[in-house]
């Protein structure tokens, strides 16, 4: 079976015949060649707002992890022939290959001359204290992690809706765990801290945001026009206009293309970070390591060999430690993800504008 996954990457006659046989019966526009004439003409109706059913301790029972110890499976076990430490000169059959740049000097929007000071930004916030902690949720007291897996996958639906940028998503997601790590919120606040969270990152990082009543249309007027706006303020000011922190999107986008990596292989490696995103757990671990374990997984299933930036080519002992256990939860929320109650994501990359990498049986 993975075999045959393998070769639909290989053959695009047989990526659109499996996106045809797979695809749902609706189309959505995408920011990766859908039609974006489309408008938005029908508020969403998630059926996970009903979130009366969960509590006290059954946070992580019913996540995106649920299935997680069932026995290794073929994402788990072409993982395990992956081995970190390798170099540009190696010849061996496994390993990751450093690469010395991960920018293009020919091209002037990628700013080479300031190449070094990012990553060093980069590295500085990521070690900052304010990153949420994975255990958070236990100081909410109406709130459960099951809560927030079910608000983020609403708001994978609401990025389809309004063709929001990827960076949007993840900064949607970032600024959400940062004011929930801060302020506790009652539950029925939490669609209107995940509205305002996604009005506050789209207009930090699309041309053309969504305007504030499309959020309230969008909700169905759940959420009110002077509320969103109230809570935009008590969320920025909770976290001090300080929107800049790196996200696992970032370090995608610098990931791929040092790998050079295909459309589908992109698709696929994005897939894997947004599965990974509905888990609160991986903030366990740093964006960077997020992205590294999901590019372990892409290239050990599609059987290429990683390239990583040289800083992360020879980790540290516990560095490496982190991002192979990371890499092996991704792989299990992977074979999960057809079982999974929460499907927005897969629905997304079921669609043939991200090559519907999401219909190949992993």
């Amino acid at each position: 079976e993975v075999a045959e996954s393998l070769r639909l990457f290989e053959d695009p006659a047989a990526v659109a015949a499996a996106a045809a046989a797979n695809a749902p019966s609706w189309r959505s526009p995408g920011e990766h060649g859908a039609d974006t004439s489309t408008s938005i003409d029908a508020p969403l109706d998630p059926p996970g707002w009903n979130l009366s059913s969960q509590r006290d301790g059954q946070d992580d029972t019913s996540g995106p992890t649920a299935g997680s110890a069932t026995p290794p499976g073929p994402a788990q076990r072409l993982l395990a022939a992956l081995q970190l430490g390798g170099n540009e000169d190696d010849d061996g059959a496994t390993g990751v290959l450093a690469a010395r740049v991960d920018f293009d000097e020919n091209d002037p929007q990628d700013v080479s001359e300031y190449s070094t000071d990012i990553r060093d930004r980069l590295a500085l916030d990521e070690a900052t204290p304010q990153m949420p902690r994975p255990d958070y949720m236990e100081a909410q007291p109406e709130l459960t992690a099951h809560m927030r897996a079910v608000a983020v996958d609403w708001l994978v639906e609401v990025q389809v809706k309004f063709q929001l940028r990827t960076e949007t998503l993840f900064l949607s997601v970032t600024l959400l765990d940062r004011f929930l790590a801060t302020k506790k919120v009652r539950r029925k606040d939490l669609q209107l801290t995940v509205v305002s969270a996604t009005f506050i990152a789209a207009k930090f990082e699309e041309i053309d945001p969504p305007d504030v009543r499309d959020f309230v249309f969008i909700t169905k007027q759940a959420c009110k026009k002077d509320d969103i706006l109230a809570m935009e303020v008590a969320m920025l000011t909770t976290l001090e206009f300080c929107l800049c922190r790196p996200t696992p999107a970032l370090f995608l986008e610098r990931y791929q293309r040092l790998n050079r990596c295909s459309e589908a292989h992109r698709h696929l490696f994005q897939y894997i970070l947004e599965l990974a995103m509905m888990d609160l757990q991986m903030a366990r671990y740093s964006p960077s390591q997020q992205a590294a374990a999901a590019l372990l997984v892409s290239c050990g299933l599609l059987q290429r060999r990683p390239v990583l930036p040289v800083d992360f080519s020879r980790p540290s002992e516990a560095v490496e430690r982190s991002i192979r256990r990371c890499a092996r939860e991704m792989c299990s929320m992977l074979e999960a993800a057809p079982t999974n109650p929460l499907q927005a994501v897969r629905r997304k990359f079921m669609r043939p504008e991200y090559s519907s990498v999401a219909s190949l049986d992993f």
